[in-house]
């Protein structure tokens, strides 16, 4: 935000920063030194800053379809034509490199751009024409000004890893946070009053986090460093299946046998219907189908012998 110069291990790491995931946004001082911008601007591979033109111009068109500017104006109500567009009294213009991927998000009427959108590596770099002074312009008064820096911070990557597996995940990566050696990490959750102190080190440029075996309990943590959020990180319990072996029938028999329970019963449900051994077991056994079919037995025995008997007496 309107640096005067950029120093190269600053270019260097910013450029890291960017290549890795990070979001850019790029406003030029009012007395900017254009070589050591362009320095950062070619590491980036993005358009250079050419000349600073003295002259008041108007952003005259919107690129609504960049993802700058998604969800940000009401549907069918016009276009960028029609809106209340930022007024520039002074601005630096723009030289296009060979090979550049740079978009015009927002131009002037003079068909320069005030905001260009380009990236790098897996990064975004989002460069301003002028500074955000008061005699510069009223952009940064103006409604569009929140939206704008809005999205460009959430076009960045992600901090939140996967969910890790107690037991199984010991480490995960810190890629794209500029973190000093000299800070402490904490790995934290307030409401399970837990706070410890992880084992970090430095691999790539990236910061490897080992927690081991201090995890115990599925639960969202916060890592912290110098008192700011790091990086928010979930455990979850191992979802592998325990051990399915089971007890033979005789086996359990013999436990049963062994409590002295009468309440305990072993079922053997190869071949049944589950349900209705249960409530057999419940309600005792049924009769009535066996009396209905004792009744049609006699009833037959019945009929035969009045037949028989009829015959004889005949």
């Amino acid at each position: 935000n309107e640096i005067n110069s950029f120093s190269s291990g600053m270019i260097q790491e910013l450029t890291q920063y960017v290549l890795k995931g990070g979001t850019l946004f790029i406003i030029p001082s009012e007395e900017e030194e254009v070589p050591t911008y362009n320095e950062l601007m070619s590491s980036l591979a993005t358009d250079l800053y050419s000349q600073k033109i003295n002259v008041s111009d108007k952003v005259s068109s919107i690129e609504e379809k960049n993802a700058l500017f998604t969800n940000v104006f009401e549907k069918k109500k016009g276009n960028s034509e029609n809106l209340d567009l930022p007024v520039v009294n002074h601005y630096y213009s723009f030289v296009r490199r060979i090979k550049s991927n740079s978009q015009s998000v927002m131009k002037l009427q003079s068909g320069n751009a005030f905001l260009l959108s380009s990236s790098s590596g897996k990064g975004n770099i989002y460069t301003l024409a002028t500074s955000l002074q008061s005699d510069a312009g009223n952009f940064p008064r103006h409604a569009l000004f929140v939206p704008v820096f809005l999205r460009a911070a959430l076009q960045g990557a992600s901090e939140i890893t996967a969910p890790l597996v107690i037991g199984r995940d010991h480490d995960f990566i810190i890629s794209d946070t500029l973190v000093s050696n000299d800070n402490i990490f904490h790995l934290a959750n307030s409401s399970l009053k837990f706070d410890f102190i992880p084992e970090s080190r430095l691999l790539n440029s990236n910061t490897i986090i080992s927690v081991h075996d201090q995890i115990a309990i599925a639960q969202n943590y916060k890592l912290t460093s110098g008192g700011k959020l790091i990086s928010a990180v979930a455990f979850n319990y191992d979802r592998k299946e325990s051990d399915l072996t089971v007890l033979t029938n005789d086996e359990l028999k013999k436990k049963a046998t062994q409590t002295n329970n009468a309440n305990i019963n072993i079922i053997d449900a190869e071949g049944i219907d589950l349900s209705h051994k249960i409530s057999q077991l419940n309600e005792g056994k049924r009769l009535w189908k066996y009396c209905i079919f004792a009744a049609l037995i006699f009833l037959g025995i019945e009929i035969l012998l009045i037949r028989y008997f009829n015959r004889t007496s005949a």
